[in-house]
């Protein structure tokens, strides 16, 4: 019997450190979720802009994007609170 409840605690730890573990996943997954939307506007914005006819480099505009999805980022996870 001492062995089932050793079992029962042991399922019931696994449980709750496997529904963290989704939680934080799921924070993940929205934050992918937004990066991707981010990256898209940007890219969408950047297609059709007329005015950004000069010529950066890929590592350039990577940074640029990078810096720019941090920023939007920082700003919606500071609105969520």
């Amino acid at each position: 019997m001492a062995n089932f409840k050793e079992e029962f605690e042991n399922l019931k730890n696994e449980n709750a450190r496997l529904t963290e573990l989704v939680k934080v996943l799921e924070e993940q997954i929205k934050s992918l979720n937004l990066q991707l939307k981010l990256e898209r506007e940007l890219a969408s914005k950047q297609e059709f802009n007329p005015s950004s006819q000069m010529q950066i480099s890929k590592e350039k505009m990577d940074e640029f994007i990078r810096q720019n999805i941090i920023r939007q980022m920082n700003a919606f996870k500071k609105e969520e609170i």
